[in-house]
C-alpha cells in the first residue's frame, strides 16, 4: 500500500470529505519542507506537500483528484524527475498541473538569438518556463488514438 507524501494527511482527509482545496501545491527540491510548512501555516485555502528528494514520486499516493496543482520547482530535481512528478499528479486524476521553476528569473527572455555557429535553430531556449499541463478528456483520448 502506497503512502502519503509529506504533509498530504490534510489533504487525503479534505478528499474523503470531497472539500477540495484552491490549490495543491507540491514543493520539491531545495527547501521544500520549510516551503510547504510556510504555505500550509498561512491561513490560505490551499494545501502543501512535500515531494521528498531521492524518492520516486510512483511510491506514493497523490490525493489530487478534482484539483489544481502546482509545483513548485526549486534546485535539485531534473526535469525529466518534474516530469515523473506531472505524470503521477494527472494519473491521480488533478484538474490540472502547473510546473513553476523557482529559480528562474522571469524577467529575462525565454528565448535568445544564437549567435555563435548556428546548427539548425537560430532561436533557442535559454531558461526554464512556467508549464501548465492538463488532462486529456475521455473524448480527446479517443480522438488521438
Amino acid at each position: 500500500m502506497k503512502k502519503l507524501p509529506p504533509y498530504g494527511k490534510e489533504l487525503a482527509e479534505r478528499q474523503r470529505f470531497k472539500n477540495c482545496p484552491d490549490l495543491v501545491a507540491v514543493c520539491f527540491g531545495a527547501d521544500s519542507w520549510d516551503r510547504a510548512k510556510e504555505r500550509n501555516d498561512s491561513g490560505q485555502d490551499f494545501v502543501a506537500v512535500v515531494h521528498p528528494a531521492g524518492k520516486d514520486p510512483k511510491d506514493f499516493k497523490w490525493p489530487v483528484q478534482h484539483c489544481r496543482c502546482v509545483v513548485e520547482w526549486s534546485l535539485g530535481p531534473s526535469r525529466e524527475q518534474v516530469l515523473s512528478l506531472v505524470r503521477c499528479l494527472i494519473n491521480s486524476r488533478a484538474e490540472s498541473v502547473t510546473v513553476v521553476p523557482l529559480f528562474e528569473d522571469f524577467d529575462t527572455p525565454i528565448v535568445r538569438y544564437r549567435t555563435e555557429k548556428p546548427t539548425g535553430e537560430r532561436w533557442v531556449d535559454d531558461r526554464e518556463s512556467i508549464q501548465k499541463y492538463i488532462p486529456l478528456t475521455s473524448q480527446e483520448a479517443v480522438a488521438n488514438e
